[in-house]
């Protein structure tokens, strides 16, 4: 598998259908990683085709809501 970023939200504190908070997934072929866990971002994970437990590491970037408000999904999850 070759490196893929994908981006699960954009970065906006509204979400809209087009664009959510800021989430990030950083695959390589030995790990996941996801930058920022904004709201939605763990729900639009199966849609690229991971789950939570494919997650390897949570990366944030700075501790403002749109960009951690999902982090206990992975808490928990």
């Amino acid at each position: 598998m070759a490196t893929e970023f994908v981006v699960l939200g954009s970065g906006t504190a509204v979400p809209t259908p087009e664009r959510g908070a800021a989430g990030y997934l950083l695959n390589t072929c030995k790990s996941s990683s996801m930058l920022d866990c904004g709201p939605g971002s763990t729900r639009k994970l199966p849609l690229v085709g991971r789950e939570l437990i494919d997650v390897d590491r949570v990366l944030i970037s700075h501790f403002h809501t749109d960009h951690v408000c999902d982090l206990s999904a992975f808490i928990f999850g």
